[in-house]
């Protein structure tokens, strides 16, 4: 199946883990596997130049985002309401020139708000255990439309 485009089987009762072979589909640019059951970490997409959006939203995943850092094409990055537990830091989706959308909402993600996150035109991150500052920028600089920090504990002057 190394043509398939597009893959969907989302709101069902699938369990396991994301099969590992699932990045063998080179031409793949849509997967959608959310609001199922699945476990267990997130299988690295490295390799899958084409992903350009990631649905993974409303299972229980575990592990760390960064498993996601090598895979630049992405525009569209859903993992809200897993249970991931990885850092959120300055690396985290840094020089992702596509990246429109990033939700990692409702999660057990530690970590800070990178300044960078502000580049991105929807973000995410409400009910994890961030920390520290939000970074103090110009917000009308950068593309940001929807920023979502609530129940999170940032300390300091709003930027």
């Amino acid at each position: 199946m190394t043509n398939l485009k597009f893959v969907a089987v989302e709101s069902n009762f699938l369990t396991g883990t994301v099969p590992e072979w699932v990045s063998e589909w080179s031409s793949l640019e849509f997967l959608a596997l959310g609001d199922n059951l699945l476990t267990g970490a997130i299988p690295s997409f490295e390799g899958m130049e084409s992903l350009k959006e990631l649905v993974l939203d409303q299972n229980a995943l575990t592990g760390d985002i960064a498993i996601l850092e090598n895979v630049k094409s992405l525009r569209t990055v859903l993992l809200n309401d897993n249970k991931l537990d990885g850092r959120v830091h300055t690396s985290s989706f840094l020089n992702f020139p596509v990246l429109i959308t990033l939700d990692l909402g409702n999660n057990e993600l530690t970590g800070y708000f990178p300044e960078h996150f502000y580049t991105i035109e929807s973000v995410t991150l409400h009910n994890n255990n961030l920390e520290g500052e939000l970074p103090d920028v110009q917000i009308e600089e950068f593309p940001i439309e929807y920023l979502s920090l609530h129940h999170i504990v940032f300390t300091g002057d709003v930027p």
